[in-house]
């Protein structure tokens, strides 16, 4: 699902909230590690760093979608480390996997242990990958996404995010 913009925060029962992050979608399987973007571009060349964190921190057969992003180091994100990343070799991307590290933050479990989840609930999958992500030992450049029901967070994260460079909510 895409996101899209609109001018105020929507409400209503059942509904839930995550920050809509500035970076690059991808969707990452394990075993072997691949990530691809949404137009099917190889992504796991250009960030070594959370494909090695897939391959050594997840058990085969996941499949997850997600956002990769990167902090600067005045706390920002930084959109313009990720574009330095495409249309590098291999080993440029390890350098500045080194100077630039970057994390994927995960927010859906698409396939456990080699099996589709995809026609299970959101509420299913989350659960399922709240108990994967505790498998990651932190700090990691795996990260699970942040989600809440409550539109007084969603608000607080809407009003306050735009700062950091979080697009929305």
């Amino acid at each position: 699902m895409l996101a899209r913009t609109v001018d105020h925060l929507p409400t209503g029962e059942r509904l839930l909230y995550e920050p809509k992050w500035d970076g690059f979608r991808a969707v990452a399987g394990t075993g072997p590690v691949e990530m691809y973007s949404r137009n099917g571009r190889r992504l796991h060349t250009r960030f070594p760093e959370v494909a090695e964190a897939l391959r050594e921190q997840l058990p085969t057969g996941v499949v997850l979608d997600g956002e990769i992003i990167r902090w600067s180091d005045d706390g920002r994100l930084d959109f313009g480390a990720l574009l330095r990343r495409n249309g590098v070799s291999s080993r440029r991307a390890r350098q500045l996997a080194r100077s630039e590290p970057c994390h994927y933050v995960v927010f859906d479990l698409l396939a456990l242990a080699g099996r589709s989840l995809t026609h299970r609930s959101l509420e299913h999958r989350r659960a399922e990958l709240e108990r994967l992500m505790e498998l990651v030992a932190q700090p990691s450049p795996l990260t699970l996404g942040w989600q809440t029901g409550n539109p007084d967070v969603a608000l607080q994260w809407w009003r306050e995010m735009p700062a950091v460079g979080v697009e929305g909510v």
